[in-house]
């Protein structure tokens, strides 16, 4: 199909009401949408004069953007926060419990839900600014994807880094600091023994917890100021 650029000018001038106050536009379609567009835009432009002869607002052409425009980028944030929170909550309770059912987690337990809730916010609020600062959905999940297949290699919980490394990719792995809280919840025996076989080196549960909390709170303020962000071209 040969897609051809629309010429939206002869639509301003045939229906004044509907393109009074649009935006220049961009339209690339097959030449046979032109007549079915002009048709459409005909019939509503009859009733938008109907509309105005009987004293109401006419109806006009509103693009996405436009229509998007108006959407504080908080209000929209704090439906996604929330939608996300409750997957967030389900997929830890339910990691937590699957751990404990087929190998009891000989320490505090609820000290490692609550590393594992952390550990799944900290992640899933990092894709979330990912998303918001990707131009297209096709990038973001590519990265999304990549970032989180290279949380469990870097956290050094299955094969310690070089320590030149680590120094460098520590901070930024969610995974770690979600495992090392996780170890530190052990009884005393299990914690020594788990030291003694893995040669990463653990941080405290305090510091574990303030890194997973910073995670958090940078990537929502990314993804906030990326929703801030017009990505129309």
């Amino acid at each position: 199909m040969i897609l051809v650029e629309f010429d939206w000018e002869p639509f301003r001038k045939e229906f004044p009401i509907l393109f009074g106050v649009v935006l220049p536009m961009r339209l690339s379609a097959g030449e046979g949408w032109f007549f079915l567009v002009w048709d459409l835009c005909a019939s509503l432009e009859a009733i938008a004069r109907q509309q105005v002869s009987d004293g109401y607002p006419p109806m006009r052409i509103v693009q996405v953007k436009e229509k998007f425009g108006g959407l504080r980028p908080l209000a929209y944030l704090a439906s996604k926060i929330a939608f996300l929170a409750c997957l967030v909550i389900a997929q830890s309770l339910w990691m937590a419990f699957f751990v404990n059912f087929f190998g009891q987690f000989r320490g505090e337990f609820f000290q490692h839900a609550g590393f594992l809730l952390l550990v799944n916010a900290a992640m899933t609020a990092i894709c979330l600014a990912i998303s918001s600062v990707m131009r297209t959905a096709e990038q973001a999940s590519l990265l999304s994807i990549y970032l989180v297949g290279f949380q469990l290699p870097l956290s050094g919980a299955v094969l310690a880094l070089p320590e030149n490394i680590e120094v460098f990719t520590r901070p930024f792995i969610s995974a770690y600091w979600g495992w090392s809280g996780s170890v530190e919840a052990l009884q005393t025996q299990v914690h020594d023994a788990v030291k003694s076989v893995i040669d990463t080196t653990l941080s405290h549960q305090s510091s574990c917890l303030y890194t997973l909390f910073a995670h958090v709170g940078v990537a929502l303020v990314i993804a906030w100021a990326g929703a801030r962000r017009p990505q129309w071209d």
